[in-house]
């Protein structure tokens, strides 16, 4: 009676996790996971963006909305995050944001990309660091025009992020006509959490932020292709609180109650 009640419990948590997964894996390559534009939301408060600042910020700190930017303004030496809205996770994406820094008080003052972290503190953090001076944490030197484009700050420098199979190995940032891609020092995994930004010692000003869903595509595709996400009415009510992790039982019930339908079945067969 125990090996099959043992049986049971197996294919339940198989079922679900199968579930989850036919879930991760119905992105097409290129398909726009999450995408803001924050010209669409210039002047508006912070919430309608999805974003919300970490608890562990410096309380001085500010996020706002302007100019046609998401503006990350430091007013001390500590750190401020600003966490993105939860979205969906596949083993494979890209990370595409727009970025320049302003009142850098420090050449070693960074915006960081949190790959993943935990909670609202954030916590458990993974990030790519780009620092003031023009060099990226663990990565090897950029180009001289693209570390002088980051120090002057007039330009927006864009970047993209790919993650293969979960694992950080490279990162190619653009400014103009010039492109630099360089290689980390050694391959790093990253696990599934929530996203954002986390900035020190200078104010960042980030003009889009883009997930795709797998690497190394010609074109970009899906809903949010050319939307926001604070423009998709799917998006509306969760722009008046922050979002919760309840949303992935969306995808896990069907395989809990599949699961348990199985158990049933069982045990009353063999009672």
């Amino acid at each position: 009676m125990r090996k099959r009640m043992y049986v049971s419990v197996f294919v339940l948590l198989l079922t679900v996790l199968l579930g989850v997964s036919v879930y991760a894996d119905s992105y097409k390559t290129g398909e726009v996971l999450y995408r803001q534009d924050f010209a669409d939301v210039s002047g508006k408060p912070i919430y309608k963006a999805g974003i919300r600042k970490g608890t562990n910020s410096s309380p001085d700190s500010v996020l706002l909305l302007d100019d046609d930017m998401l503006r990350i303004v430091t007013n001390d030496d500590l750190r401020t995050y600003a966490i993105l809205p939860e979205m969906p996770w596949t083993d494979s994406y890209t990370i595409e944001f727009t970025f320049r820094f302003e009142d850098v008080r420090s050449s070693r003052g960074y915006l960081a990309f949190l790959l993943t972290s935990w909670g609202d503190e954030p916590s458990n953090i993974t990030s790519l660091i780009i620092r003031a001076n023009g060099s990226v944490d663990d990565f090897g030197p950029l180009s001289d025009e693209i570390v002088g484009a980051i120090q002057d700050g007039k330009e927006m420098i864009h970047v993209e992020i790919p993650i293969e199979n979960g694992v950080l190995h490279e990162v190619t940032l653009k400014a103009g006509k010039t492109e630099c891609t360089v290689e980390r020092d050694s391959l790093r995994r990253i696990t599934e959490g929530n996203r954002g930004f986390g900035v020190r010692n200078l104010n960042a000003n980030i003009g889009e932020v883009c997930v795709v869903n797998g690497t190394g595509y010609t074109a970009k595709n899906g809903v949010l292709k050319d939307m926001s996400w604070s423009e998709n009415p799917v998006n509306a009510e969760l722009t008046e609180a922050p979002p919760t992790g309840d949303t992935v039982w969306v995808f896990v019930c069907p395989g809990i109650c599949a699961g348990s339908l199985l158990w049933a079945k069982r045990t009353k067969k063999h009672r």
